[in-house]
């Protein structure tokens, strides 16, 4: 498309031309909230500070593109950020003259800046309008609301995120103006503020009466600060295609928002994508999805499935989901397992899974832990070839008449076989308690010789043989081998205990502590009661007995 054909304009104008020469300036729908943080406004001000307020003539704010709406009024594309906070800036400097009793000037920076009032009903009609979640709150901030609730807006952690930041943005700007206006007394001060960012901030202004051109523009610019996400840019390119369903695909996305997180909904959308239709990166995927939605009726499809697939994706992370209550209760256990490592790149896997028999999706969940814990968590290696392989399997999975023996075969690629393994293991040290217990509880119940119910592992502590701080007890074998000290956190030398146990044993000698493990019910720890001594040989033997047990319970 070309640029002439979009019917771009591009202007120079600083911020007051841009605040008074139209009606309003909207920021629609489904554009984000707002985001900045305080290490934004922080930045926001040193600019105004260090430039604006310093002497110099000119400070460049960026560019900002709009889309024209009739004669005066404009919708904000890009830019949005920016402008909310520049309100901000000039709503502390509007109450900075209210509390030293200057009405004359507040007016001023009011009606210019802010909003004009009616006359018979006295209430302001803004020149910023922010989307329907925050406009409300920055409304009551742009026409003035008591400090005392502003606060307690920034603090409420029952209040949407972007509520939060609008008012930490105001209060930190309030700050920093207090400081340099030295308690609002300065009316100098405060006229510098005002007519710094009025007169000498100057944006690029692009305007186009073409919602195409406009969002051309937005997938190449981003506001300052803050880069848009993979999330973002579907969004809006998304409902730009929506037309009359506005409503039903915010909505839509809306719905997904809730149940993913805002913050997971990048990684959402690309592993919907690869269960699909296999690998892709991130800054390649969102060209992917716009090259294959060129009509509402494709848009409205996609986003139909999108929000289907966020009900699975959603239950994926919590074992404890309904979703789940029909099915085995090793199936439960292995998606528990998959979250508590983390491994969300066989989430895509289990999505495509999800669609094919019931069994399905249990077989794959039990090689996916054996497979993550020999490749991961034991084996050391990255996650880019085991999310290369994942992805691969999705493509089979995806494909008719496709058996879990072939997601088998594929996973089986990078399979570490039991003698890799073990070498693995055998020499692993970790550090971290939930993924110990978690591998030394599934060795015990291997190793368990009765009946009796097993202690909830994550009840339990994690207990160093030889401690991480040894009594005198210890000097003996620690001068024999000194490298000892290097063995201390290796699974060779932990076990489990009670939190009364591991108080008791603590770190006393080895004879003290065999006194306490007689005591426990667990064969991996009452078992070393057995032993004689303790150092750096019979770390490794016992290291390499649990390895073997290791070998048998994490396979396919």
């Amino acid at each position: 498309m070309k640029t002439s054909a979009l019917s771009i304009d591009a202007s120079r104008k600083t911020v007051h031309q841009l605040l008074s020469s139209h009606g309003s300036i909207t920021v629609p729908h489904y554009q984000r909230s707002f985001s900045w943080t305080n290490e934004e406004t922080d930045e926001f001000w040193s600019d105004i500070h260090d430039v604006v307020l310093s002497g110099e003539q000119n400070y460049f704010f960026g560019s900002m593109v709009f889309i024209q709406k009739g004669t005066n009024d404009m919708e904000v594309v890009d830019g949005q950020q920016r402008l909310a906070t520049v309100s901000l800036l000039f709503a502390v400097v509007r109450d900075a003259y209210e509390a030293s009793d200057d009405k004359e000037s507040k007016g001023i920076v009011e009606s210019e800046y802010l909003c004009t009032r009616d006359l018979r009903t006295k209430t302001g009609r803004p020149v910023i309008v922010l989307n329907e979640t925050d406009n409300s709150l920055f409304q009551q901030l742009v026409t003035g609301s008591s400090l005392e609730e502003i606060k307690s807006i920034s603090n409420d952690t029952a209040k949407p995120e972007s509520h939060r930041l609008l008012a930490k943005a105001y209060l930190n700007l309030r700050e920093k103006v207090r400081v340099y206006s030295s308690d609002f007394a300065k009316k100098d001060a405060l006229a510098e503020i005002v007519e710094g960012i009025a007169d000498k901030l100057f944006i690029v202004h692009i305007t186009t009466g073409d919602d195409d051109a406009a969002f051309v523009l937005f997938e190449t610019l981003n506001d300052r600060g803050v880069d848009l996400s993979l999330a973002d840019l579907l969004k809006n390119y998304l409902f730009s295609k929506a037309g009359a369903r506005l409503r039903d695909f915010r909505h839509r996305w809306t719905e997904m928002s809730a149940l993913i997180g805002q913050q997971r909904m990048t990684q959402f959308i690309r592993h919907d994508w690869m269960s699909h239709y296999g690998k892709i990166r991130e800054r390649e995927l969102y060209a992917r999805i716009k090259g294959s939605l060129r009509t509402a009726t494709q848009a409205a499809a996609y986003l139909e499935e999108l929000r289907g697939s966020a009900e699975v994706y959603s239950a994926l992370g919590n074992a404890g989901h309904e979703m789940w209550e029909k099915r085995p209760a090793q199936f439960r256990d292995n998606l528990r397992t998959i979250n508590l490592f983390k491994i969300v790149q066989c989430f895509p896997l289990l999505m495509a899974c999800q669609s094919e028999k019931v069994s399905f999706i249990e077989k794959v969940a039990s090689w996916i832990v054996a497979l993550s814990i020999r490749y991961s968590i034991i084996g050391g290696r990255g996650t880019g070839n085991l999310e290369t392989i994942l992805a691969k399997a999705c493509t089979a999975v995806r494909k008719q008449k496709c058996k879990a023996e072939q997601v088998k075969t594929i996973l089986k690629e990078i399979y570490p076989e039991d003698g890799e393994f073990g070498a693995s293991f055998a020499a692993k040290t970790l550090t971290k308690p939930d993924i110990i217990r978690y591998l030394l509880g599934a060795i015990e119940r291997r190793k368990a010789s009765t009946n009796e119910v097993l202690p909830n592992v994550e009840e339990l502590t994690v207990e160093h043989i030889f401690p991480k701080k040894p009594s005198a007890d210890w000097d003996k074998i620690r001068a024999a081998t000194p490298d000892i000290e290097d063995y201390g956190n290796r699974i060779g030398n932990l076990t489990l205990l009670d939190v009364p146990m591991n108080s008791r044993a603590a770190n006393s000698g080895f004879d003290d502590k065999k006194k306490v493990y007689r005591t426990s019910k667990l064969a991996i720890t009452n078992g070393l009661a057995k032993r004689q001594d303790w150092g750096v040989t019979q770390i490794e033997q016992r290291q390499k007995e649990l390895a073997s047990v290791a070998a048998e319970i994490w396979c396919f």
